[in-house]
């Protein structure tokens, strides 16, 4: 019975069906108070910079990088849409093997 309470929640929450104070969950008061931490937003901006240059100079041409993405993009669509089959593969590949 709590997890169908739980799922109904989080449709409310999800739907804007819930008053604001019922939002106030502990996630969003810590979200909120890392937004206004000074220090994590420069650490956070300085690997979001380093990150960006390292991508830059791994994949000079924007076109590659864009192409890389629409490849990684596509066999994740992939791999989501034969997921049942796949865990199921899984699972028996796991047990053929003794785990």
């Amino acid at each position: 019975m709590v997890a169908i309470h739980s799922r109904i929640g989080v449709f409310q929450f999800l739907t804007g069906n819930l008053p604001v104070s019922s939002r106030d969950s502990e996630f969003h008061r810590g979200f909120r108070e890392a937004l206004e931490d000074d220090r994590l937003r420069r650490n956070f901006r300085s690997t979001m910079d380093r990150q960006r240059v390292k991508r830059q100079k791994a994949f000079p041409d924007s076109t590659s990088f864009e192409l890389l993405c629409s490849l990684a993009a596509w066999i994740r669509k992939d791999a989501l849409a034969r997921l049942p089959d796949l865990l199921e593969q899984l699972e028996q590949n796991c047990t053929r093997n003794g785990m």
